[in-house]
């Protein structure tokens, strides 16, 4: 694997965890005591992690990396 794919590829795995860590937050009684609209904002946060994830996927099986 070459170093930009390989970047790529780490770079997919941190923003994974956060994902999963984030997920496991949204599952908790902190979450759903906080405000609706930090709540919300969580939401579009995670939507957007998503989005950051499939994208870095999509590079990655093209072999496009930085």
């Amino acid at each position: 694997m070459r170093a930009h794919e390989e970047k790529t590829a780490q770079q997919k795995a941190r923003l994974e965890n956060d994902i999963q860590d984030l997920s496991y937050f949204m599952h908790t009684d902190s979450y759903a005591a906080l405000p609706a609209v930090d709540q919300g904002l969580l939401m579009v946060q995670i939507r957007a992690m998503y989005a950051h994830s499939r994208a870095l996927g999509k590079r990655s099986s093209r072999g496009f990396g930085f």
